[in-house]
């Protein structure tokens, strides 16, 4: 009787049959195939942003330590950058050509008595908020995010949020530190 429950319990059981598993794994694989090329898209992005943050970062870290003991003045720009390597390594630099993490050229310029202007091209829309909220403990005031101003001391998310909520997929942003 014994064997008699087993082979009633073994019926009873049932599994996928094989077109049910074939059906399953073509839907998972059609779901793959939408969402990677997606979430690749904005890991990539925040990669990068991250990377230009950084970059920016160690830039700026190394223009003020060469300029701790003198001004900086209005005769920093990229040709003096690039000749001094007063730029993170991270650059791609052609020329006084420096480059951004994405492919936008850099143009770095002193103001007066230790301010800067900084122009980076082609920050993409989905990169655009991490970049300029990243770059607001270096020192700049003010950020033009594709023609709209915007003051670190009062800028809120949702400014942010809609500067960079733009059809152009590449921005071009100003970060600009007054004089001393």
């Amino acid at each position: 009787m014994g064997i008699i429950m087993n082979k009633r319990t073994s019926r009873k059981q049932g599994g996928f049959t094989m077109i049910e598993l074939v059906i399953g794994i073509l839907i998972m694989a059609v779901g793959i195939a939408v969402i990677a090329p997606i979430l690749n898209g904005l890991l990539n992005s925040n990669v990068k942003a991250s990377a230009e943050v950084s970059a920016m970062t160690r830039t700026v870290n190394i223009i003020d330590d060469r300029y701790y003991s003198e001004a900086i003045d209005g005769d920093l720009n990229n040709t003096e950058i690039v000749v001094a390597k007063l730029y993170a390594e991270a650059y791609r630099v052609t020329g006084d050509n420096i480059y951004n993490q994405f492919g936008g050229k850099i143009t770095i310029e002193g103001v007066g008595d230790n301010g800067l202007i900084w122009t980076s091209e082609k920050i993409t829309t989905d990169a655009c908020i991490n970049v300029v909220n990243g770059a607001k403990n270096l020192g700049f005031e003010t950020v033009n995010v594709g023609g709209t101003d915007l003051k670190y001391s009062e800028i809120k998310k949702s400014d942010m949020s809609a500067a960079c909520d733009t059809t152009d997929d590449n921005l071009t942003v100003v970060w600009t530190r007054e004089e001393a």
